[in-house]
């Protein structure tokens, strides 16, 4: 995996989203997807963390290192 065109905030919310994927899946069968765990993770970060969060997934979408349905409209939106 060529890392060179994501910053260092963009690979720590890689790796977190992976755990997260990881943990879901093999841990807790009452969270349907993990969707339903970045939505509550995101209700506990601050306006700034929260953005952050946006931003790198829909960075990290464009580049193909996660799928997700995050797009500019969501960071407008946020």
């Amino acid at each position: 995996m060529d890392i060179k065109d994501i910053t260092k905030e963009q690979l720590e919310t890689l790796i977190l989203i992976k755990s997260l994927e990881e943990f879901v899946t093999d841990e807790h069968e009452n969270l349907s997807s993990l969707s339903e765990v970045i939505w509550t993770l995101e209700e506990s970060l601050s306006n700034e963390e929260h953005k952050q969060l946006v931003t790198d997934i829909c960075k990290l979408t464009e580049t193909g290192y996660i799928l997700s349905d995050a797009t500019e409209e969501h960071i407008e939106t946020d």
